[in-house]
C-alpha cells in the first residue's frame, strides 16, 4: 500500500468512538480496532475505580493543585465511561512517531498511536521494565 498522510480506513470501535488509520501501518485495521477496544475498556475500568476511590479528591489535588475542580474531574471520568467526549484515535506508522508509542494533540484533541504499540498481547501482560502496554499509552 502506498504510504501517504491520507487516512485509508476509518472504522468505528465497538463502544469507544472512531479509529483512523494513516497509510502504511503494519497492523490489520479490524484486528487493531479490537485490540484498541480492549485497551480502552481497561482504561475505562481503571478510571472508574479511580473516581470511586476514597483518595480521589486528594489524588486530584496532588496532580492538578489545590484549586482543581474535583467534581468536574469526576464528571469528565463519568462521561468518558459512557463513551462521551472520547478523542478520535489515529494509528500512525511508527517511523512517523519519532520513537514514541503515542501522543495527544492538544489542538485537535486527538490521540495518535504508533502501529507497533498495537499487538495481540499489547494490552496487558508486559513486564514493568518493558515498553508500556497499550492501556498505559492510552
Amino acid at each position: 500500500m502506498e504510504d501517504s498522510s491520507e487516512p485509508f480506513a476509518i472504522l468505528p470501535a465497538d463502544m469507544f468512538g472512531q479509529v483512523t488509520f494513516i497509510g502504511g501501518v503494519s497492523v490489520e485495521p479490524l484486528a487493531a480496532v479490537g485490540i484498541i477496544d480492549e485497551a480502552l475498556t481497561l482504561v475505562n475500568d481503571r478510571l472508574t475505580e479511580f473516581a470511586a476511590s476514597p483518595s480521589f479528591e486528594t489524588d486530584m489535588q496532588t496532580v492538578f493543585g489545590e484549586s482543581v475542580d474535583v467534581d468536574l474531574g469526576r464528571t469528565i471520568i463519568d462521561a468518558l465511561s459512557l463513551g462521551e467526549g472520547l478523542p478520535e484515535i489515529t494509528v500512525v506508522p511508527a517511523e512517523k512517531m519519532n520513537g514514541i508509542d503515542g501522543g495527544f494533540d492538544s489542538l485537535t484533541g486527538g490521540v495518535y498511536l504508533a502501529d507497533t504499540s498495537i499487538a495481540p498481547n499489547s494490552v496487558i501482560g508486559r513486564e514493568p521494565t518493558q515498553s508500556p502496554n497499550l492501556a498505559d499509552v492510552l
